[in-house]
């Protein structure tokens, strides 16, 4: 059941994503990001994904036993085997705001003193650059750290459902 319920909420995020594709958002937050800090979030965005599938799993398996006992042991080893996905969840708004620091470092670097006309205009393609980092890094992180948090909500009320006071 857990399984299924990540499914729908993922297929729903999955969705939006084609849709943001389509609408050329995605092309824009790709291209807007010198530093490539975007590839790192969505490394660790997809193995959240694929973390909180397997242990969605575990869970679904564990809710089958009969015996209570059983399902406490199996809730404590989810636990703990889950206990990763906050720290990831985490690494995402921290990768968000370290790509807010590297845009604002790249746009900044751009800016000189006594600068001629060309040196000027070189330099503000910089800064744009840099602002574009800036902006489509925290877009991205905090977006998928939503999306983490609501997977790890489903992932983590499914397993204090194999508690005993639940049954």
């Amino acid at each position: 059941m857990t399984v299924a319920k990540l499914f729908i909420v993922n297929f729903g995020g999955a969705c939006v994503l084609v849709w943001a594709y389509m609408m050329g958002y995605l092309q824009r937050l790709v291209a807007t990001d010198a530093s490539h800090i975007g590839l790192l979030i969505v490394a660790v965005f997809a193995a959240g994904v694929v973390s909180t599938f397997l242990q969605a799993r575990k869970v679904d398996k564990a809710a089958q036993k009969s015996h209570k006992y059983q399902r406490e042991r199996a809730k404590e080893a989810i636990e703990i085997d889950s206990a990763h996905l906050s720290d990831l969840r985490k690494l995402l708004f921290i990768f968000g705001v370290l790509g807010n620091a590297i845009g604002l470092m790249i746009a900044f670097s751009a800016i000189k003193s006594g600068a001629s006309a060309q040196e000027v205009s070189a330099g503000g393609a910089q800064f744009l650059a840099g602002v574009g980092t800036c902006f489509s890094a925290t877009v991205a992180a905090l977006s998928l750290a939503c999306w983490t948090i609501v997977n790890i909500r489903i992932l983590t009320t499914a397993t204090d459902k194999l508690a005993p006071e639940y049954n």
